[in-house]
C-alpha cells in the first residue's frame, strides 16, 4: 500500500508523542516529538512517496564543508576550525605568507609584515607596530636589540637602527660615539682637554663640551670648550657664547677665546726655527703658528727663543701668568 504525501502530513499531525525510536511502532521512526511511517518510493511517482532513509546525493542550499560551512577560496584558502572562518594562514600553515607579508597574524588569520620587531629586517624601519603589524621607524633601543652591530635606535635622526648614538654609547665600550655618523670611534671618553679637536661631547674632559669654533669668519672645527659656570668667563677663555648647540645635540653656554683660534692657542710658546723680529707689519713666520691659512697666530723673538704666540686685547686673553704686551703693535701675549 502506498502512502500519499497528503496522508503523510495528516499522519504527522495526528501521531502520538514518542520519547525515542524504540517507543515508536514498527515501520515508523521518531521525528521531533512524533513517530512517522517509514515508506519507500515504490511507485516512482516523482518523489511524493520518498522514504526518509533515501538520500538525494546532493544537498540543497549550502553544501556541507566542515566547520567553515563552505569550501574556502582565494585569498582565504584555509579553514580555521576554531573560529569557523576562512583565513589566509594559521599557526600550523603559513605557506601563503611571503614577500612583503612573510609572517602570519594568527589571531586574525592574515599574512602581515611583522608580529614583533625581530620580523623587520630593514634598518630604516626596524620596529613592528603591534596594532597595524607594519614595520616602522624605531622609537626606542628595544626595537634594535638582538641585531648584530646595530643595537641602538637613532630616535632624533629618523628612527634607524645604528651602531651607537650620543645617548647610547654602550656598544662602544670605553670609547665615544661619533653622533655625525652614529659609529664608534677610537677615542676614549673624557680624555680631550681645552681647545683640542673632538667629534662628541663625551670625549671632552669634565665640564667641557664639543662645539663648533671659528676665527675671522673661517671655521676652525669642533673643539672642546669649557662650560660657563658663572656670569662671566675666566681667562684666557674670556668670550661668552650662550645657547650653542654641541656636537652631541645639547644646547649649552660655553666660554671661548676672544682674539684667536684654538689652533693658535695650542701653539702658544711652541718653538720655531726663526722669527724675523717683532713684525711690523708681520713676521714672515707668522703663518707657522696657528691654523693653516688663518691669520690667528704670531711668531716672535723672546728671551726664550723663537716662539709662537697670538694677539690679545687685554691680559684676560692670555694664560696666567702671561700678560698682553702693550708695546709695539700688534699686541700679543708675552712669552
Amino acid at each position: 500500500m502506498r502512502f500519499q504525501l497528503g496522508a503523510l502530513v495528516l499522519a504527522l499531525s495526528a501521531a502520538a508523542s514518542c520519547g525515542g525510536d524504540d517507543d515508536c511502532p514498527a515501520g515508523s521512526a521518531r521525528s521531533g516529538d512524533d513517530c512517522i511511517p517509514i515508506v519507500s518510493d515504490a511507485g516512482g511517482d516523482g518523489g511524493q512517496d520518498m522514504a526518509m532513509s533515501d538520500d538525494l546525493g546532493v544537498d540543497e542550499g549550502t553544501p556541507d564543508a566542515g566547520p567553515c560551512g563552505m569550501p574556502c577560496t582565494a585569498p582565504t584558502l584555509l579553514c580555521n576550525a576554531t573560529s569557523g572562518e576562512c583565513v589566509q594562514c594559521t599557526a600550523a600553515d603559513t605557506t601563503a605568507c611571503s614577500g612583503a607579508t612573510p609572517v602570519c597574524d594568527t589571531t586574525a588569520g592574515e599574512c602581515v609584515a611583522c608580529n614583533v620587531s625581530s620580523d623587520c629586517a630593514s634598518l630604516t624601519a626596524p620596529q613592528c607596530n603591534a596594532a597595524t603589524h607594519v614595520c616602522e621607524a624605531c622609537t626606542a633601543d628595544a626595537a634594535c636589540m638582538g641585531r648584530a652591530t646595530t643595537t641602538a635606535c637613532d630616535v632624533t635622526g629618523g628612527g634607524d637602527c645604528v651602531a651607537c648614538t650620543a645617548g647610547n654609547e654602550t656598544p662602544c665600550g670605553a670609547n665615544s660615539c661619533n653622533p655625525a655618523t652614529n659609529s664608534c670611534t677610537t677615542t676614549a671618553r673624557g680624555t680631550i682637554g681645552n681647545c683640542s679637536t673632538c667629534v662628541a661631547d663625551s670625549e671632552c674632559v669634565a665640564d667641557h663640551r664639543c662645539v663648533s669654533t671659528d676665527f675671522a669668519a673661517a671655521s676652525t672645527g669642533l673643539r672642546c670648550l669649557p662650560l660657563r659656570a658663572g656670569p662671566g668667563c675666566a681667562r684666557p677663555f674670556a668670550e661668552r657664547r650662550d645657547g650653542v648647540v654641541s656636537a652631541s645635540g645639547a644646547t649649552v653656554d660655553v666660554c671661548d677665546l676672544a682674539t684667536t683660534s684654538c689652533a693658535a692657542f695650542l701653539h702658544f710658546r711652541t718653538a720655531q726655527a726663526a722669527c724675523t723680529g717683532f713684525g711690523v707689519p708681520a713676521s714672515a713666520s707668522d703663518g707657522e703658528c696657528g691654523a693653516p691659512a688663518v691669520a690667528d697666530g704670531l711668531c716672535r723673538l723672546s728671551g726664550v727663543g723663537n716662539r709662537c704666540t697670538y694677539g690679545c686685547a687685554s691680559d684676560d686673553d692670555c694664560i696666567e701668568p702671561f700678560t698682553c704686551l702693550t708695546g709695539m703693535p700688534p699686541r700679543y701675549c708675552s712669552l
